[in-house]
């Protein structure tokens, strides 16, 4: 068994390709465009298997997420209106699933890769409206490739 505390930074812009219910015009369509990030930190829990060279693991942890969303744009679909949403920003709780092999290269060194399911569940508190909160679900597969030096 491995634990360990895991600092994560993700970054996304949104694009405007994809046609969504518009969030402010009922009854119409549009495209949003802006960036979101998160920063969060993990507390997680790895089972790996100890013996020779190569160690496969999983495992899961715990935490907390701090999200920003940018200014965001929307665009109403095939007509004339844009809305601008001011920054939001908020956190809560948030989660991962882990899998992947570690292989040893030296003594307390090994190269890794592996996958990652992350989830963060952020109350995102309306700064400029002042008109309450609102959820943010953000769902991320994640593939990741390390370094690993143990001590």
């Amino acid at each position: 068994m491995a634990m360990e505390i895991e600092y994560i930074y993700i970054n996304n812009d949104f694009d405007n390709n994809k046609i969504i219910p518009s969030p402010d015009n009922p009854g119409h369509s549009a495209t949003l465009d802006g960036n979101m990030s998160i920063h969060a930190l993990l507390f997680n829990l790895k089972a790996r298997y100890p013996e020779g060279p190569i160690h496969p693991y999983v495992g899961g942890g715990l935490g907390y997420a701090y999200a920003s969303v940018g200014d965001i744009t929307e665009r109403e679909y095939g007509g004339p209106n844009v809305s601008n949403w001011p920054r939001e920003s908020g956190g809560g709780f948030c989660w991962q699933f882990l899998a992947g092999v570690d292989i040893d290269i030296a003594p307390h060194m090994s190269l890794g890769i592996g996958y990652k399911y992350f989830a963060a569940y952020p109350i995102l508190v309306r700064i400029y409206y002042g008109d309450g909160s609102g959820d943010l679900d953000y769902r991320s597969s994640i593939i990741t490739a390390g370094l690993t030096f143990t001590f």
